[in-house]
Formats: C-alpha cells, sequence, structure tokens
C-alpha cells in the first residue's frame, strides 16, 4: 500500500505538468488560398428592345477617319558633274498608241548571189531562171546543196509527173507566164476507178495513177497520159521559199513557189 502510494505521488507532478504545456497547431491545408467568388450571369435577351439597341449603339466608340498622307515628291540629288538638261525635242516621238511597222526587204535578183547565200545554186540549173525577179525574190537562199535521185517521169496531155525514191510526187501544168503545181509528200492509196483513156492516150497506173485521181482537179488539168513510166535523173534543191527541179533527161529546168505546199506556182522551163 505504501509502495503504490509511492508512486502515486511521483507521477502527479509530471502529469501536472503536461497539463499545462501549450498544445501544438495542426497546419491549416487551405491557409493562403482565396475562396472563388460567383460572377453574376446577366442574361441577354434573345430580341434586344429599341431602348438595349441604342444603348450599345452608344457604348460602340466610333475610330475617327483619318486622311491619308499625300507624297510631294522631292528632287532626285545628282552625283558627279552636271551637264544640263537634255533637250529631246529634236527627238521624233511615236504618236500615242501607235504601232511602229518595219517592212522587210524582199529579196531581189541582185542579192540572192553567191556571195550573200552560204549555199549556192547548183550550177545544173543553168542561169536563165535567174532572170525571172519574181523567181529569185520568192526563192530566195538555197536551205540545202542540191540532191541528185534516179526518178520517175511520166507526160502527158498538158503537163508531166515525177516520182522520187522516197514517195514524192510532182505533177506539173504548164502555162504563161506561170502554171501551176500539185505535191503529195506521200503516195495516196489507190483510188480504184472504171476509167477509159480515149484512144492513143493512157491512164496512168501506180503512184502517178493514184495521184492523178485522188487530188482534186488535178485529173481535168492533165488530161491523160501520153507515155509510160521512164527514168530519168531528177536534180532538186531546196530553197527558203520554194525549190529547183532539173529533169537530166529533157536538160529542163523549174522552179516551184512554195515548199512542200499542196499546190502552187510553177515557173520554166529553163
Amino acid at each position: 500500500m505504501n509502495r503504490r502510494l509511492a508512486v502515486l505521488l511521483v507521477l502527479l507532478p509530471l502529469v501536472a505538468a503536461a497539463c499545462q504545456t501549450a498544445p501544438v497547431a495542426t497546419p491549416d491545408p487551405f491557409a493562403g488560398v482565396v475562396e472563388a467568388k460567383l460572377l453574376a450571369t446577366v442574361a441577354i435577351s434573345p430580341t434586344p428592345g429599341e431602348a438595349e439597341r441604342q444603348a450599345t449603339a452608344a457604348a460602340i466608340a466610333l475610330l475617327p477617319t483619318q486622311a491619308r498622307a499625300t507624297l510631294i515628291p522631292s528632287q532626285t540629288p545628282y552625283i558627279g558633274v552636271f551637264l544640263g538638261e537634255l533637250d529631246d525635242s529634236a527627238a521624233p516621238q511615236p504618236a500615242q498608241d501607235s504601232v511602229v511597222l518595219v517592212t522587210p526587204v524582199p529579196l531581189t535578183a541582185a542579192t540572192v548571189t553567191a556571195q550573200s547565200c552560204a549555199i549556192a545554186p547548183d550550177d545544173r540549173f543553168g542561169v536563165n531562171w535567174r532572170a525571172e525577179t519574181a523567181v529569185t525574190a520568192a526563192l530566195g537562199c538555197a536551205g540545202e546543196p542540191a540532191a541528185s535521185f534516179q526518178g520517175t517521169i511520166q507526160l502527158f496531155e498538158n503537163g508531166f509527173m515525177i516520182f522520187i525514191p522516197g514517195g514524192e510526187i510532182w505533177a506539173f501544168a504548164l502555162g504563161v507566164p506561170s502554171g501551176r503545181y500539185w505535191y503529195s509528200a506521200q503516195t495516196p492509196p489507190p483510188a480504184p476507178e472504171d476509167i477509159v483513156a480515149p484512144e492513143g492516150l493512157r491512164v496512168p497506173t501506180l503512184g502517178f495513177g493514184a495521184v492523178w485521181a485522188s487530188l482534186p482537179g488535178l485529173r481535168q488539168t492533165l488530161g491523160f497520159a501520153r507515155t509510160e513510166e521512164s527514168t530519168s535523173n531528177i536534180i532538186i534543191q531546196r530553197f527558203i521559199g520554194g525549190l529547183l527541179i532539173f529533169d537530166e533527161s529533157a536538160g529542163q529546168t523549174f522552179a516551184l513557189l512554195g515548199n512542200n505546199q499542196p499546190q502552187g506556182s510553177v515557173y520554166g522551163p529553163y
């Protein structure tokens, strides 16, 4: 009993001291946080009245219109020696909205020569064709050297036809001062027709016959063939504006104006 009393006497002062100690404050997790305030929402009428529209218009500040600054040209500073103002009154001035046309100088017999052209006409064509001013001016300069072919020729009532290897065919109807020619770069398909030639004349066949029957106006102009086909050495030289053809069997030169055209004028024989 005395022992228990002694223990109580010892613990009693300790308990009293603990009760007098200041309590420890527990930290607040929401300290420093500002409480959010609810904003009042103003309901907008779907159909504003006249008073509301006037209030809205009065609240909008109109920006004043600013005038654009006018640029005043200043004098351009020149660096160097001033020689004075340029007087271009004497220089011819083209009219407003006018077009300046340059007229080409046509070639003539005096200008189309071996000296003025890079390629000279072949001597086998002779010189008689040069006397035709219209021919020399229209032909211009030669575009390539002359070429020789083992061709075919056939005589007709009012002209003749020439074929060279490769398929080119020319038909000539002669006249004064110029005649007419037809040209086919390739032999067309044959046109079968039951044509009977008058006695002593012939209907052309093969390539000549196809061209003779297919090109408009050719058969009526040339008429029927007077001879069979025969071989002949054909010399051709192409120019800027046409070509020269020399038939060696007859010794005749022809000038064709219009290079690789279906039809054109022919001058000769020379």
